[in-house]
């Protein structure tokens, strides 16, 4: 609990729901076939009668989970890096490597939901924004390993509070 203290001392005031979660990073460079910005994010908003555009993810970033929320809605989840992860310090992320044990990263997490007007189906994103942990996540993804995330959920901005039973289930 100390350590989550002292990252949410540093946050802005408000709401948070601490989760510890179990994920498998998956390194993702702009552009490549696991892009969600390139690929599944344009593809949601796609319609032969306008012409909607997705800027598309300029730096390397991980994907985690996807699956389907309801009959329609789509679950995505990422983590953002501060920094580009290719650039990160190879020595330190392979003490990681071969440190025993599970590591966990803390991250600051929000939840968007969006979806074009003329589409039933929604796109849930839960972004974790990565405060501690990069060398760990960087290793893991270069393992196929998994990593705990202690992540503070915002609940004020973002959707979680009033989606808190769904991502319950969504999570599992």
């Amino acid at each position: 609990m100390e350590v989550i203290g002292a990252f949410a001392a540093r946050l802005p005031r408000g709401d948070y729901q601490v989760m510890l979660l179990d994920t498998l990073p998956v390194l993702v460079a702009p552009g490549s076939p696991g892009d969600y910005f390139a690929f599944e994010g344009p593809a949601g908003w796609r319609n032969e009668q306008f012409d909607y555009s997705i800027d598309p993810a300029n730096a390397s970033y991980y994907r985690l989970d996807h699956r389907s929320v309801g009959d329609h809605d789509q679950f995505f989840e990422f983590v953002v890096p501060m920094g580009d992860p290719t650039e990160l310090n190879a020595d330190t992320a392979a003490r990681y490597s071969q440190a025993p044990g599970r590591p966990t990263a803390v991250a600051f997490g929000l939840l968007d939901i969006e979806g074009p007007w003329f589409r039933r189906e929604r796109h849930w994103g839960l972004f974790h924004f990565l405060l501690d942990g990069h060398h760990k996540t960087a290793a893991a993804a270069a393992n196929g390993a998994p990593i705990s995330s202690a992540l503070l959920g915002c609940c004020g901005v973002s959707l979680v509070r009033a989606s808190r039973r769904c991502l319950a289930a969504v999570r599992g």
